[in-house]
């Protein structure tokens, strides 16, 4: 038994140091993808923004993925190669401003849908293309379908960012309750009292 690096655990070899939960974690992911194996021949294009963040959530588990990085760091290269303006970023740096907009979207998802339940999706299902959407098994294209993708949920989430940091009296979300359980606040019906929530004297029908 040893001790490796700075776990507080031993293990049988220092070549593998995977616990239960890791290796839990690779079985979910090795899951994801056999799930976006057998969407291969969806053909349905992603047509608003929840979709599109289902799209970008599922993204590193298609088997595109690797083919888009590719992509991306060719582009790159034909771009800078003969440019006279010359640039510090790198083509890793690109790759990997990819992956961290991706790694946001399953974020973004549960914050406004929370985790799911019986009666909707599991925030689980986020990631194995249950939406049965379709991702271009061609480098290229793939990229073009992502800008695209980019260019529609950018100013979707900006508006959403801004509303949810103003407060109540200049025209924003932040003292607003949103959510299950929360009625419209001019629900027309009567509700049992304590349905209702307890709301900002300055929300509006213009809340979410």
């Amino acid at each position: 038994m040893l001790l490796v690096g700075d776990y507080k655990r031993v293990f049988n070899s220092d070549k593998d140091t995977k616990n239960a939960l890791g290796i839990l974690v690779q079985c979910l992911n090795d899951y994801y993808k056999a799930c976006h194996y057998a969407t291969l021949s969806a053909t349905k294009s992603p047509c608003n923004v929840y979709e599109m963040l289902c799209w970008l959530t599922g993204l590193k588990y298609n088997s595109v993925y690797d083919k888009l990085r590719k992509c991306i760091k060719l582009c790159y290269d034909e771009q800078t190669k003969n440019s006279l303006h010359p640039t510090t970023v790198v083509a890793d740096a690109l790759v990997n401003a990819v992956d961290r907009l991706a790694a946001d979207s399953p974020s973004i998802l549960t914050r406004v849908l929370g985790f799911g339940d019986a009666m909707t999706t599991y925030a689980c299902d986020f990631h194995n293309n249950s939406t049965q959407l379709y991702y271009p098994q061609d480098g290229d294209y793939c990229l073009h379908l992502l800008l695209h993708i980019f260019r529609l949920v950018f100013p979707v989430l900006r508006y959403l960012f801004t509303q949810c940091s103003l407060p109540a009296h200049h025209g924003g979300w932040a003292e607003c309750r949103y959510g299950k359980g929360v009625p419209p606040y001019t629900w027309q019906c009567a509700p049992p009292l304590t349905a209702l929530p307890n709301p900002h004297p300055e929300c509006s029908i213009n809340r979410p």
